[in-house]
């Protein structure tokens, strides 16, 4: 990939240099490539007790981080495969929003139905969230997605489910929540879309 192509998406690489820090910090500090409640816990996750302590900058915080090394490796090409490409569909100012957005909403259903028992980090929510996204995107412009596109839309979305409901010790509720907040900027973005159209007719 060349430097000009990396240069058109520089909100995907910088979350993912932030996040590739956060793993080696973690490694420097701890010296362990499996995290423990303290070092996940240092580093911003999820903690249902400490948000409610006032601590909401978690419900963004947690995006950054992940629960090993090997966590971060298997989230990465995912991470940056749709990372990339909705960067470059919606332009970078609006793709960090929805970044934010959706990894709040990943956040916010984990405080209210998360029933683990560990402290939860890693980027799931906002990569939801960008499956979302891309699932509205396919339904709402059916008729103008390619086949390729759509197939891609769907090994995303087998891939989310696999994911989500067959592997043991996943937060469901950071899933969905990401999942449906892309959904929904999605559809408010559609929105205003719609009226600048409506308007300029």
């Amino acid at each position: 990939m060349s430097v000009h192509t990396l240069k058109t998406i520089p909100v995907t690489i910088a979350f993912i240099v932030i996040c590739a820090v956060i793993v080696l910090l973690h490694y420097i500090i701890f010296q362990q490539t499996d995290y423990s409640h303290e070092s996940v816990i240092l580093f911003g996750a999820l903690d249902q007790q400490l948000i409610s302590k006032g601590q909401i900058w978690r419900l963004l915080t947690y995006a950054f981080g992940h629960m090993s090394m090997i966590h971060f490796f298997i989230n990465l090409p995912i991470l940056f495969i749709l990372s990339r490409s909705l960067e470059r569909f919606f332009g970078s100012f609006k793709f960090f929003l929805f970044l934010i957005l959706t990894s709040i909403s990943g956040g916010i259903l984990f405080y209210f139905f998360y029933e683990g028992p560990m402290p939860i980090s890693g980027s799931s929510g906002p990569v939801f969230g960008f499956i979302g996204i891309l699932t509205f995107l396919t339904v709402r412009y059916f008729d103008r997605i390619s086949a390729n596109d759509k197939r891609f839309t769907v090994m995303m979305l087998l891939i989310g489910f696999v994911s989500t409901f067959l592997i043991p010790n996943v937060a469901i509720s950071v899933h969905l929540g990401g999942f449906f907040g892309g959904i929904l900027v999605a559809f408010i973005d559609s929105l205003f879309k719609q009226e600048k159209v409506q308007t300029t007719e």
